[in-house]
């Protein structure tokens, strides 16, 4: 195989990677929705903070292909953005939240500039369109992907949870019924009303 099509296939895997971040988000919403209590204007906000910082960072990250080339700026990029992913799944607020996935964004700008200029650079004016057209079928694979997999994945991981951890949940369960059962008698008191508030919530 030509040394161009494994420039091209690396270029449409990393925008495939990046694109399935964007559809994940958006798959993940009415998760998120309901384990953080988040009003529809907070999850647009989270829809949007990935897309704010790949505008913005979508012409720095031209400057920067130009003049280090476009190897290192992709790694270097997917290297930031798997960063600041992980560190929105730790991310204290929702104010950390959003700022993590809008840095993912920016880190992330390199994919579309990198590959971009790869498929010129690699491929020659007759090829070009179908270059172009090969890379940019990344977009939708990264979107069925996170379609499929995210769903998939969630529902494993609740269906084989450790059995050790079965008393645990049950204990837990109890607990939140008989807080429950409190706050629903105690509703008319602050303390009522800090027992129904979820402990999920991000302040």
């Amino acid at each position: 195989m030509s040394y161009r099509w494994a420039v091209l296939a690396a270029g449409t895997t990393a925008q495939a990677a990046f694109s399935t971040v964007s559809f994940a988000i958006a798959v993940l919403a009415p998760a998120l929705r309901d384990k953080y209590d988040l009003s529809l204007t907070q999850i647009g906000i989270v829809l949007a903070a990935e897309w704010v910082g790949l505008t913005v960072a979508l012409l720095p990250w031209g400057f920067a292909v130009d003049r280090f080339g476009e190897r290192w700026t992709l790694a270097g990029g997917l290297a930031g953005c798997s960063g600041f992913l992980v560190a929105s799944a730790y991310a204290p607020t929702f104010g950390w939240f959003v700022t993590f996935l809008g840095l993912a964004g920016i880190a992330g700008g390199s994919v579309q500039s990198g590959s971009g200029r790869a498929v010129m650079r690699w491929f020659a004016a007759r090829e070009r369109g179908l270059a172009l057209g090969v890379r940019q079928t990344a977009v939708p694979i990264g979107g069925a992907v996170a379609a499929f997999v995210l769903p998939l994945s969630s529902s494993a991981a609740r269906s084989w949870a450790p059995s050790c951890c079965a008393p645990a949940r049950r204990s837990t369960s109890r607990r939140g019924t008989s807080r429950s059962r409190s706050g629903t008698a105690g509703s008319g008191s602050p303390a009522g009303a800090a027992a129904s508030t979820s402990s999920h919530r991000w302040r």
